[in-house]
């Protein structure tokens, strides 16, 4: 039942999400059974799904409820889902998002400034764009090099310190930008 309900799970992004809606979900741990030849009495999935969208998060919350008692009920089964809220999606505000690109720019050249497609970022920063306009831009840190090739989250993630200074230099220019452009009486 766990090798299928995660399969079942991938179906509701390619099948029940407009695929202009970035959602990802996925199982990244299935703990159960402790010898080959015994069928598991318990099995435990963990995962993450994420959206920019909370809508999007709480329709997929629901079905993936569905889904899984509907398949406990099919395998005469009994399943829990244990669904935390967790950290709210990122939403970049356009303006915020238009000041990183020409701080950017400015900093290390509008060839070096790409404009990536939109991905599904749930962080604490979060918090802060449901509060505040703000931004979360990515900063290239890849440089084969100095070893750093992995992406993020893998267990060999390396940072190249030298991207540092860039991320350093476009913030000072985006807040400065940014200053510069608020009334002085402003609190």
């Amino acid at each position: 039942m766990a090798c299928s309900l995660v399969t079942e799970l991938q179906k509701i992004v390619s099948r029940e999400i407009d695929p202009y809606d970035p959602l990802v979900i996925s199982v990244t741990a299935i703990n159960g059974g402790n010898a080959y030849n015994v069928s598991a009495g318990k099995v435990a999935l963990k995962g993450t799904i994420r959206s920019g969208s909370d809508a999007t998060r709480e329709r997929v919350w629901r079905r993936v409820r569905a889904i899984a008692e509907g398949m406990a009920a099919s395998h005469g089964a009994h399943v829990e889902v244990d669904i935390h809220r967790g950290e709210p999606g990122v939403v970049n505000d356009v303006e915020m998002a238009e000041l990183i690109v020409a701080s950017g720019k400015a900093c290390i050249g509008a060839d070096n400034v790409l404009n990536t497609p939109g991905w599904t970022v749930a962080d604490d920063f979060g918090y802060y764009s449901e509060k505040r306009p703000s931004v979360y831009f990515r900063l290239g840190i890849r440089n084969e090099e100095a070893g750093s090739v992995f992406p993020l989250h893998h267990a060999r993630f390396r940072v190249d310190e030298a991207a540092l200074k860039v991320g350093a230099a476009t913030l000072v220019s985006a807040a400065t930008r940014f200053l510069s452009k608020q009334p002085e009486n402003a609190d």
